[in-house]
């Protein structure tokens, strides 16, 4: 799955904590009310990661992380105990994320689903996002210059 231009404060985040313990999960808060579809419906767990791709706002046409996306949850149906241990984790591990948020910060809109990542890894060199092709059709992602969204891809080669 391929997550374009997200912010690099918290990929930084992820990858600074998981870098002393690997095994870690943090959590990704993409900006978007409705459901990821396929992680709804084939929900990723640790013994099945779906692997993310994701370009930064800075370089929006560059793969610069990767990751493994080990579970999907939606924060607006969860358990006041469920986000009560979410906020405590994400507050201790992920400090420039403002707590489990409901709504995009940016934004007065729905924010539903809550990733699940570890192994989060800082691609150096960076590759093109048109390495990337899309499931859906099997044609290579096109250069976008505004961020957000997703796609559902395989690498090449």
């Amino acid at each position: 799955m391929y997550m374009h231009g997200i912010y690099r404060k918290p990929l930084e985040d992820i990858l600074e904590e998981q870098s002393r313990n690997p095994e870690l999960t943090l959590f990704l808060q993409p900006y978007t009310g409705r459901a990821i579809k396929r992680l709804l419906k084939n929900p990723p767990s640790p013994k099945s990661p779906v692997t993310l791709y994701a370009s930064t706002t800075e370089q929006l046409h560059d793969v610069c992380y990767t990751a493994e996306i080990v579970g999907w949850e939606n924060k607006l149906s969860m358990p006041p105990a469920r986000h009560t241990q979410l906020e405590a984790i994400i507050r201790q591990y992920q400090p420039t994320e403002d707590g489990l948020y409901n709504a995009s910060p940016t934004e007065n809109k729905p924010s539903l689903n809550l990733l699940h990542v570890r192994r989060m890894t800082k691609l150096d060199p960076p590759f093109s996002v048109t390495q990337l092709v899309k499931v859906s059709d099997g044609e290579p992602l096109a250069l976008r210059t505004r961020p957000g969204g997703h796609s559902y891809v395989r690498k090449l080669g």
